[in-house]
């Protein structure tokens, strides 16, 4: 597929990730502060809230600002939604394991040790050695090579990628319905906005490197 108008050198893909990992992690602690981390269907309005947040990328990162073919929209919507829901379930395992710091420990692995492994800024053959190693799993690489080997390569080699993050949905999903199932009791010290407030504040600005 050609080259999105407004991004001549295909990085928009890599630049996606930051606002879909953070709404994966933010969308699993603000309804674990709404409804409750045990709440009886806590798996599904994850799910629903990645299919609406990943539909919202798309249209503002592809139809309004163009930064991904226009003829991508439709495809890359469940694209992005799996991506916020690996974040969301995996978010909202840790946070039921460990209490609101389980969403700091969603942003150190996901963004801090996830993005600067992900290779879609500077490309993983030039990564160093310990990136280049930890990168394949976890889900941000694998969510740019699925992002940007569907849109400009046809979906080529995408089978790996689908399949990391699949089997994070599966692992994750599982525990959070046998830990939602059994009311398992949370044992974090702070509260729900604190935890929301220091993983605002541990997220990175920018874009991933």
């Amino acid at each position: 597929m050609p080259l999105a108008p407004n991004d001549p050198i295909a990085l928009v893909s890599s630049l996606l990730l930051t606002p879909l990992l953070i709404g994966g992690y933010a969308g699993a602690a603000l309804l674990a502060g709404a409804a409750g981390a045990a709440g009886r269907w806590h798996g599904l309005l994850l799910v629903g809230f990645a299919v609406v947040a990943g539909f919202v990328v798309d249209v503002i990162g592809v139809g309004l600002l163009q930064g991904l073919p226009i003829a991508s929209f439709w495809v890359v919507w469940p694209i992005m939604s799996l991506i916020v829901l690996v974040v969301a379930l995996i978010a909202a395992v840790l946070r039921r394991l460990m209490g609101p710091l389980g969403i700091i420990a969603t942003v150190i692995v996901v963004l801090q040790f996830g993005n600067p492994s992900s290779g879609g800024a500077n490309g993983v053959p030039y990564l160093p050695a310990f990136w280049s190693a930890l990168g394949p799993f976890l889900p941000p690489r694998n969510a740019y090579l699925l992002l940007r080997n569907t849109v400009y390569f046809n979906g080529n080699a995408v089978q790996q990628a689908l399949l990391v993050l699949i089997v994070y949905v599966v692992i994750f999903g599982v525990v959070l319905f046998l830990l939602d199932r059994h009311s398992a009791a949370g044992l974090g010290l702070m509260s729900d906005e604190e935890g929301q407030a220091a993983a605002a504040a541990s997220a990175p600005v920018g874009a991933p490197v």
